[in-house]
């Protein structure tokens, strides 16, 4: 018994790398382009010995129990026992190792359905802007002659392209949503602070357009959005964020309020407007307070490093090499050795901060139903074992006036028992599984029961379903042969 394990060890690891090698070639096909060095990936010789050492290994430990169990029957007892108890051993084995497959698939199959629940709770997550009909790009900042200003030509260019028909706006920043760049740094208030985190307040630092709320339909909740009139020779303003409002000012109106970053230069900002919270790095990121400034008005410390990274939002219902061209024209009217680069709508942006989870939400999936495969075939195997065993007791049965539902019944209750029983042990097992997803998932619930009781159920018809056929072989059995066998 112990050689045919290895045996059967040996081939089925061989069939296992070959189908890997398969799978392999697609999981590269369909990989997000920011999984770092994943084009490396590759079946090498140290992987090869490491899963036949593995598949020799279980062969010899998963056969090594039924070996002993059947080197230490006696001869002489066995002969005298009935054929078909002398799979008993073997079968209880099979039975225990089917029970262990459902409830590892059962716990797969719970963690997949509670990752797919956190990407449909993300699909109606309120991103905080309208990604929708939105074009972004990059420009390399020109040279300047000594004594003007980048921010003159960011607005000639914002102009140009605002006048193209069917543009509807045009907004400048230093860093868009879902762009990948989120700078952060302290603030002071002119009152009360909030209680500092490891001595400071972070708070997210964008410096944008006066048209940046408009194009990207950030709702404004109090106040008003910067207009023509925030220059560098006006007073310094700022809108806050919900959320930066609610941290300073819980109990009452931040405009009029004053802030001021700590930057070297800065001056102290008015507060003139309370904008709704933006998700910038994705649906699944937490919100985090953030201030806006008018980049014309940023503290000349740093006023050459944001002016040389500005991107635009152009919001249109063009297509998108129409206005691209007209982008390209518009730039090109301003200043033509300026490159236009990084063009990228949001929609894809955000499709792409997705793309990386919704990739191991395919692996994981892959490897659920490949679980399920293993733990049906198992059932069955173990069915068609039983059977073929059982036939004289079944043969029996059917002279004596057994009908063919009962026959049934008695297969695949068989085969439910196990399902049954390896469920439960992987409902339990997923309990803990769950507490555990729930602080890397978003929107999961521990109280929340549904995917703990519709996936091991659908699990369970599947591996009814897989009883079916030894069930069917079962009630065809001739009584008068299986007679003349006993």
């Amino acid at each position: 018994l112990l050689t045919e394990s290895i045996i059967l060890a040996f081939f089925g690891g061989s069939a296992g790398v070959g189908t890997a090698f398969l799978l392999l070639r697609g999981m590269l096909a369909i990989h997000p382009p920011d999984v770092p060095r994943m084009h490396q990936t590759a079946i090498d010789g140290t992987v090869l010995t490491f899963c036949m050492l593995v598949s020799l290994t279980v062969g010899i430990l998963f056969g090594l129990a039924p070996a002993l169990d059947a080197a230490r029957t006696d001869v002489k007892a066995g002969l005298r026992e009935r054929a078909g108890s002398v799979g008993r051993g073997i079968s209880r084995y099979r039975s225990i190792l089917v029970i262990i497959e459902t409830a590892l698939a059962c716990m797969l199959l719970i963690g997949t359905g509670l990752a797919l629940k956190s990407i449909w709770s993300l699909r109606k997550v309120d991103l905080g802007f309208v990604p929708r009909n939105v074009l972004t790009f990059q420009i390399a900042a020109p040279s300047q002659p000594k004594g003007t200003q980048l921010s003159d030509f960011y607005r000639q260019i914002a102009e140009r392209i605002r006048a193209v028909p069917g543009v509807e706006w045009v907004a400048v920043a230093r860093d868009l949503p879902l762009s990948g760049v989120d700078p952060s740094t302290p603030i002071l208030t002119d009152g009360k602070n909030a209680a500092p985190v490891q001595g400071e307040i972070v708070t997210r630092y964008r410096a944008v357009g006066i048209d940046y709320f408009r194009a990207l339909e950030i709702p404004l909740l109090q106040g008003r959005a910067f207009d023509e009139s925030d220059t560098a020779s006006s007073p310094d303003v700022a809108i806050v964020s919900e959320s930066l409002a609610q941290e300073y000012w819980p109990d009452e109106s931040p405009i009029g309020k004053h802030i001021k970053p700590k930057i070297a230069g800065s001056s102290w900002c008015t507060v003139v407007g309370v904008a709704a919270d933006v998700r910038h790095w994705g649906s699944g990121v937490v919100i985090e307070p953030t201030a806006y400034y008018p980049y014309m008005q940023v503290p000349e410390s740093i006023r050459s490093l944001l002016e040389a990274n500005m991107s635009f939002a152009v919001r249109s219902g063009l297509a998108q090499n129409d206005l691209l061209h007209s982008i390209k024209d518009a730039v090109a009217a301003v200043n033509s050795s300026v490159p236009v680069y990084g063009v990228r709508s949001m929609d894809s942006m955000l499709a792409d901060s997705g793309a990386l989870r919704n990739f191991d939400l395919t692996l994981l999936s892959a490897f659920s139903l490949l679980a399920l495969s293993l733990a049906a075939i198992g059932v069955y195997a173990v069915m068609a074992y039983s059977v073929s065993q059982r036939t004289q007791e079944i043969g029996v049965r059917i002279a004596l006036g057994a009908h063919s539902r009962n026959i049934l019944a008695l297969v695949i209750g068989r085969g439910a028992m196990l399902a049954v029983t390896g469920a439960a042990i992987g409902v339990i097992a997923a309990i803990f599984l769950r507490r555990v997803m729930s602080s890397y998932l978003y929107g999961l619930s521990k109280n929340d029961p549904f995917v703990l009781l519709v996936v091991p159920g659908v699990m369970i018809l599947v591996i009814l379903a897989a009883c079916w056929t030894p069930a069917r072989r079962a009630t065809k059995i001739d009584p008068i042969a299986a007679l003349r066998y006993e």
